[in-house]
């Protein structure tokens, strides 16, 4: 059970309404922010809406 997943869908649709470009994804059986340590999915983010490269590609 994620006990922040109505926080979460609530700051997306807000951040949605406001224009702000937002990604959210649920991963059952995951806990909140798991994906925090997956930072390339980060980096994909941020090259899309900031034009960022990771400082390590392989």
């Amino acid at each position: 059970m994620d006990i922040c997943k109505q926080d979460a869908e609530r700051l997306d649709a807000a951040c949605t309404r406001l224009g702000i470009a937002v990604t959210t994804r649920w991963y059952e059986g995951e806990n909140h922010a798991f994906t925090l340590l997956r930072w390339r999915d980060r980096y994909e983010f941020l090259k899309r809406v900031v034009s960022v490269e990771p400082p390590l590609t392989r």
